[in-house]
């Protein structure tokens, strides 16, 4: 398995799976998954995965696309045994419609904390607070790192 394309795939595959888990509307999660960006840039790598279409609702073609593609990475990410840690990060300012998120790489959980605790200090400093943050380990193992911290209006 090429190296780049399996950590082009990895990481798209963690861009869906934020998507899948964010609060945006089961339609919003279904046109920026079924892009472009997502889905087609999945295929260009190269790296099949088992996928069934089940074609009823964009929830269940969301939730379907995306465990398929997460499965596929997960034997992807052994195949590279990179042991990275992934930490899913989110932000708002107070507001539903004011929410962002990102993913990093990380060499332990350690470092993920570590990175959390960084980026509260950051996001106080800038009037934002954390929104979520979990970790995930190289077996795919999933840990909450931030309560997250509620709207406030």
């Amino acid at each position: 398995m090429a190296t780049e394309a399996a950590r082009e795939f990895v990481r798209l595959a963690d861009q869906a799976l934020a998507i899948r888990n964010s609060d945006a509307s089961w339609e919003t999660k279904y046109n920026l998954i079924f892009s472009n960006e997502i889905s087609r840039a999945i295929q260009d790598t190269g790296i099949e995965f088992d996928y069934c279409d089940p074609d009823t609702t964009y929830e269940e073609d969301v939730r379907a696309f995306v465990d398929a593609v997460e499965a596929r990475a997960v034997e992807v990410r052994k195949a590279c045994d990179d042991g990275e840690w992934r930490l899913y990060l989110g932000c708002h300012r107070g507001t539903i419609a004011s929410r962002d998120s990102i993913v990093e790489q990380h060499g332990s959980l350690e470092a993920c904390c570590h990175a959390v605790e960084s980026s509260e200090r950051f996001y106080k400093s800038v009037g934002a607070y954390v929104w979520f943050a979990t970790a995930v380990g190289p077996n795919g193992e999933e840990i909450r790192l931030h309560e997250g911290t509620p709207y406030k209006s």
